[in-house]
């Protein structure tokens, strides 16, 4: 017997709604394998690569001093930084029980940097589809972004600058809709903001994000929607500032507009302090502070620095294609005009650019494979536009040839990110103390270990031996042979090293100590010494 009339209409109903379901699961896929990838990658032996750094240690620090005291440092902050960076970190630790919730305490913010770095795929992923891009180019933003080793190795590390990426794509995307309000121009401001009190580095994207709002918002309300967006991101930035100015902490003391008593550091202090810290010219001299950091990029991830470089003019010839490939271009241009532009560079601060040359590769991949797009230019006719297609190949053939040709960086940075138990020696060191120190002990170490070292009281970052009155002062008594015992990392050798004067107390120390234990294990080095105390020595 067949169906009735309505029940053959229930059942197409039901079929409809089913092909209607199967479509949007379909559609959503792409983004889930690759959001999948990126985090899966990354959190593939994230607790053992890289070793664990002394910004690392410094930050949950930081962030413990937040939680536990209420205090911006547990030592004298010199506003170094915005703090909401290591107040999301201490947020975090109280969430997850504690700094010790996942072993020692950098394996804490390593796991929030997974968050972050899983969700900023996800928005990378909605940029470039709001771009333009098809599923195809956000997908290869997404790889590019999840398996650079760059990305891979710096990403994992407990850094500002991880937190503030993924504010600012979330800004990004915010400022990308088909048709930009007014409303969604000031949350996009909202989390703009948010990224700068994140690192104010990433002001530096400012201008490239404005031409973004420009291109977004209608013609007539374009003046109105960048000055909503730029007054939004730039008040809720401007928190920092003021709050120093409330204490009395934004001029230096003794200036003639201080007005708070006494010594104390400022954030005109800590600015100054950033700008002298070095002084070379930059992309024109050999052995500069930026050629020493573009040599670690090179050693790292040479087809990223290629894709960097390209990305840049690729952008302006893209712009045909997407009205936001320029936008994403100035953003980048600028940024690395002022890693190029003399001064300090750290070797992490090209972070903020991996995911703007992620776009922009994956725009070029569409421009080469789109074949509708590519007829469409043809009949259009000029020169330039005839030529984004092979621009776009080019870059492609030249970042795949430069990672072809590096074969062997790629196996050892690769092998370093999924293999490697960099940070063995510097657990093994903790265990050790943990086991064989009393905890009256004086222990000048790397800030890796400070949150884990907390029962030791007296265990101090050594950076602050000489430059912390309480402990070069009143701990040490102006002798570093007053400490008990060195946990010395690589970090603290290159600052020895430098021997720039900052460290003498603690060049003190070293000089008259023996080593009682070393760990290392694939390339990486912890050593532990102990100072030796001479007859007569003050105070103990």
């Amino acid at each position: 017997m067949g169906m009735s009339r309505s029940e053959g209409a229930a059942a197409a109903a039901a079929t409809g709604e089913a092909r209607t379901l199967l479509a949007r699961l379909s559609g959503w896929w792409p983004v889930t394998a690759a959001v999948t990838l990126a985090t899966l990658a990354h959190a593939v032996n994230m607790f053992r690569a890289p070793m664990y750094d002394d910004d690392e240690g410094l930050y949950m620090q930081q962030a413990w001093s937040v939680a536990t005291h209420g205090k911006l440092s547990p030592y004298t902050y010199f506003y170094d930084h915005p703090p909401l960076g290591w107040f999301t970190i201490a947020a975090w630790s109280k969430l997850t029980g504690g700094f010790l919730a996942f072993g020692e305490s950098v394996n804490s913010g390593r796991v929030l940097m997974l968050l972050a770095h899983a969700a900023s795929a996800a928005l990378l992923y909605g940029v470039a589809r709001r771009a333009g891009g098809t599923k195809l180019a956000a997908v290869a933003a997404v790889v590019v972004f999840a398996l650079a080793p760059f990305q891979l190795l710096f990403g994992r590390e407990v850094l500002l600058d991880n937190l503030a990426v993924f504010w600012l794509l979330l800004a990004l995307y915010l400022l990308m809709p088909a048709r930009l309000t007014l409303t969604g121009a000031a949350l996009s401001g909202v989390a703009m903001g948010i990224a700068l009190l994140n690192k104010e580095i990433v002001g530096l994207m400012l201008p490239g994000a404005a031409l973004l709002a420009w291109s977004r918002l209608e013609r007539s309300g374009q003046v109105k929607g960048v000055a909503v967006w730029l007054g939004v991101a730039l008040g809720l930035a401007a928190l920092y500032p003021l709050h120093a100015l409330l204490i009395g902490e934004f001029f230096p003391a003794g200036s003639f507009l201080d007005y708070k008593s006494g010594p104390h550091e400022s954030l005109l202090g800590g600015i100054r302090y950033h700008i002298d810290r070095a002084h070379d010219r930059g992309i024109l001299q050999a052995g500069s502070e930026f050629w020493h950091a573009a040599h670690i990029w090179w050693r790292v991830d040479p087809a990223l620095v290629v894709a960097a470089a390209a990305a840049i003019p690729a952008a302006g010839l893209l712009a045909r294609r997407s009205r936001d490939a320029l936008a994403f271009g100035v953003m980048l241009a600028v940024f690395m005009l002022f890693l190029a532009r003399g001064g300090a560079v750290f070797d992490f601060w090209l972070l903020p650019a991996v995911p703007l040359v992620a776009v922009i590769v994956g725009l070029a991949v569409d421009a080469v494979l789109d074949p509708v797009w590519r007829a469409r230019v043809a009949r259009a006719g000029p020169a330039l536009g005839r030529g984004v297609a092979p621009a776009g190949a080019v870059l492609l053939v030249v970042i795949t040839a430069t990672a072809l040709a590096r074969i062997t960086t790629y196996a050892h940075s690769y092998d370093r990110a999924f293999a490697q138990n960099q940070t063995a020696p510097e657990t093994e060191a903790i265990a050790w103390v943990q086991q064989h120190v009393d905890r009256s002990a004086i222990i000048a170490m790397d800030n890796y270990a400070w949150v884990d070292l907390r029962p030791y009281a007296n265990a101090h970052s050594f950076w602050r031996i000489d430059t912390e009155p309480s402990i070069r002062d009143g701990l040490l008594h102006g002798d570093g042979r007053n400490i008990d015992f060195i946990i010395e990392t690589p970090v603290m050798s290159e600052a020895l090293a430098a021997n720039d004067g900052s460290l003498t107390l603690l060049a003190q120390a070293v000089a008259d100590s023996n080593v009682v234990a070393r760990f290392a294990q694939d390339g990486e080095v912890v050593t532990i010494l102990q100072v030796r105390h001479p007859p007569g020595l003050a105070v103990r």
